[in-house]
């Protein structure tokens, strides 16, 4: 989302965006959103509103705090209105959230959008120039987004993104994650060693061809995000189900970017390799060459 194309200031997440030009508020003035679970099916959601403009049409009802729920793999979607009356107090809202994550799909991606009420004046001197100090607002408009997290069920899983393929023109082992898969691409002779030893030994596979496979996808997928505690929205395919199951585990691009790829990759690796034999014979039809 370009925050420019909007006739008044967005305030967003500054982890979303590391482009100063993106941005309307100065730097230092941010909004973010923390999202952790204290029990079954129960969250702590922690929103914390850098402009002190903004928390004063939040606290008078002029602008509603909503906390936003999308399925990732379904249509469904739910919005709440939260309380931000305590804003007139404080620049963090602490609000309790239950939530039951069977209910979605594949996971669930949370975030937090501010949102005109009704139509007021905005009165602030902390926008990037450009913007004027006062400027009117209409009802229903966007003021504010913040970053975004991931939830999962237990039935998420990496384990579905692989394809091995032949290619005859190549001498050594290539890997690909641009696409809905991590596609292996080997050799004619190599090819024909994988068809063997996936027969007749599925542990020796793994090891030989996806593991490093999934630790290149990581480790490209980390370029430009080191510093992040948490993966960006940009991804999408093979990538965007690494980086669900990534966030699943708690590794974060910063934890990656420290501990290394090879580690983030066991993690995730270690999650279904103890039931190859009955994983790859049930995904058997996407190991066939092309």
């Amino acid at each position: 989302m370009n925050t420019h194309s909007w006739p008044h200031p967005v305030l967003m997440s500054s982890s979303i965006s590391e482009a100063e030009y993106q941005r309307d508020y100065q730097e230092g003035i941010d909004f973010t959103f923390s999202l952790a679970k204290s029990s079954k099916d129960r969250f702590l959601a922690k929103i914390m509103v850098g402009s002190t403009a903004l928390r004063r049409h939040i606290a008078s009802a002029d602008l509603d705090v909503i906390l936003y729920f999308e399925a990732l793999e379904s249509p469904l979607r739910q919005v709440r209105r939260l309380d931000g009356s305590s804003f007139a107090l404080s620049n963090t809202l602490e609000v309790p959230v239950d939530l039951d994550q069977s209910k979605f799909s594949g996971g669930l991606k949370v975030c937090v959008y501010l949102v005109a009420q009704s139509a007021f004046e905005l009165s602030t001197v902390d926008c990037v120039p450009g913007y004027a100090t006062k400027m009117p607002v209409e009802s229903g408009a966007l003021l504010g987004y913040s970053n975004a997290h991931l939830l999962f069920d237990d039935k998420s899983s990496i384990s579905n993104i692989f394809k091995v393929r032949k290619d005859e023109r190549l001498e050594l082992m290539t890997v690909g994650s641009d696409d809905d898969l991590i596609v292996v691409s080997l050799p004619k002779d190599m090819f024909e060693k994988y068809t063997l030893f996936r027969l007749k030994n599925t542990n020796v596979t793994s090891c030989s061809f996806l593991f490093p496979a999934l630790v290149e996808t990581i480790s490209l997928m980390v370029v430009g995000h080191s510093e992040l505690e948490q993966w960006p929205d940009g991804f999408y395919g093979a990538r965007f189900v690494v980086a669900k199951s990534l966030a699943k585990e708690g590794l974060s691009p910063r934890d990656v970017a420290q501990k290394g790829a090879v580690y983030a990759a066991s993690a995730l690796f270690s999650k279904f390799k103890e039931n190859h034999a009955k994983l790859f014979n049930e995904l058997g039809t996407a190991y066939k060459s092309e």
